[in-house]
């Protein structure tokens, strides 16, 4: 009988310790357990934030640098290529393994001038000079034109500075046009302009205009009968061009052309 009370006292001794042992240890933060689920996603987000960052950042430095490169800055497109290039490494512009915010995520760091870039150069369409005047080749209309001219004689290689060489309008003036078509698009480089010049009969502002769509404003005709070269930034392909007179004076006439020429091929 008294070994089985002792046995009994024993076991309800290792029992109270067991369970006094437990409340010392530290219990888990239970406040904290509640919001590690969502510290987990949100760090995950902000990472997936800065690399969607990232390449949104790589497409517009390209989108720019391709504007840059039209106007042929090669100094500017190489270091904007910089930028990419450094973003692309991954060089700036990162977060660490656990998406803290750090130096890293800095987007607006100075890039390393050493950095290898990719050859911008051989990007830059190099403008193609043509020698070959295609303006005959194409079909010839025009607002409207006088007696004894025709819109073709703009064409026609002769370069005087008299009615039957030349296109002039029926005592048309402002927004008169001559045009172009060719039957496939063509690559061109250069224009020249020649006016037909009489007393008191003077074009001052034309338009050429490439597509119906995009247009240069000539204002830089001369007082004699010489030609204005408009020599184009870079190659053109058009199915067509119209030159409208803008402004101009006339006592009577009409304004035109003695000669058109387009370079192309």
């Amino acid at each position: 009988m008294k070994m089985k009370n002792l046995i009994f006292i024993t076991i309800l001794l290792l029992i109270f310790t067991i369970a006094f042992s437990q409340d010392k240890k530290d219990k888990p933060d239970v406040v904290l357990k509640k919001y590690q689920g969502r510290i987990i996603r949100m760090k995950s987000e902000y990472r997936k934030g800065m690399e969607l960052l990232r390449s949104q950042l790589i497409r517009d430095y390209k989108l720019r640098q391709k504007q840059i490169m039209k106007s042929g800055d090669l100094e500017g497109a190489n270091k904007i290529q910089k930028k990419i290039t450094a973003l692309e490494k991954k060089e700036y512009g990162v977060t660490n393994e656990l998406g803290e915010l750090g130096n890293e995520f800095n987007f607006d760091v100075k890039i390393n001038e050493n950095i290898k870039v990719k050859n911008v150069e051989s990007k830059l369409k190099k403008k193609k000079e043509y020698t070959t005047n295609i303006a005959a080749e194409a079909t010839i209309t025009a607002s409207s034109q006088s007696k004894r001219t025709n819109p073709k004689n703009v064409a026609d290689g002769i370069k005087k500075n008299k009615w039957r060489n030349a296109w002039v309008t029926r005592k048309e003036s402002n927004g008169a046009w001559i045009e172009f078509k060719w039957k496939k698009p063509r690559d061109i480089s250069k224009i020249i302009l020649s006016s037909y010049l009489k007393k008191g009969s003077k074009i001052n502002k034309a338009d050429i205009i490439f597509n119906n769509k995009t247009k240069i404003r000539v204002d830089s005709f001369p007082e004699g009968a010489e030609e204005v070269s408009v020599d184009l930034k870079k190659n053109i392909k058009v199915n067509s061009i119209k030159i409208k007179i803008i402004e101009g004076t006339t006592n009577k006439i009409g304004l035109g052309f003695t000669e058109i020429e387009v370079f192309g091929k």
